[in-house]
């Protein structure tokens, strides 16, 4: 009975310890899902595309909060990813009760922003900050896998609306949100 209690005392104490629980709120292992399918499309000017359609979303999530020590003051959080190629992305936000006020863009890059992680084993190093003043650090793993591969039957949109042919994208994520994304 002594064993029982003092092994649950420890457990407690590890999981409370700062540095031992930080990372993403939905873990640190992601998988990199990728869709494809074939497209005709037919638009108002009798113009009939056929169109290739490919993407990938992260799962779990494709944003997440990151989840640090609860027990230090701080009011920001700045993370630093290393990608495996060297590569850095620094990315920060506000930081309460132990967790980011704002979620992370883990995986999507455009002419804006640039996603935190990359495929591969991502370093992070995170810094939380009180005022401006660091009141503590750590580094953690989050690992992104090449995940499942999945194909859509071939799909098919008369629309009134000529901007599906002059822009793919839309039209394909049309077609795989209407295909539940090929699952």
């Amino acid at each position: 009975m002594k064993r029982y209690g003092f092994a649950f005392f420890f457990t407690i104490l590890c999981l409370s310890l700062p540095g031992m629980s930080q990372g993403f709120s939905s873990g640190n292992q992601f998988s990199l899902v990728s869709l494809e399918g074939r497209l005709q499309v037919e638009c108002t000017a009798a113009q009939v595309v056929l169109v290739d359609c490919s993407d990938a979303y992260l799962k779990p999530g494709e944003y997440d909060y990151f989840v640090g020590p609860s027990s230090i003051d701080a009011d920001q959080v700045e993370l630093t990813a290393t990608h495996e190629n060297g590569k850095t992305v620094k990315k920060s936000s506000n930081y309460k009760n132990g967790k980011s006020t704002s979620s992370f863009n883990l995986s999507i890059n455009t002419f804006f922003q640039r996603a935190l992680l990359d495929m591969g084993e991502n370093k992070i190093q995170f810094v939380l900050k009180n005022r401006g003043a660091v009141v503590s650090n750590g580094d953690f793993v989050a690992v992104v896998k090449q995940g499942p591969k999945y194909t859509c039957p071939d799909g098919y949109i008369d629309s009134f609306d000529d901007s599906f042919c002059n822009s793919y994208n839309r039209a394909c994520d049309r077609y795989f949100a209407e295909h539940h994304q090929c699952q």
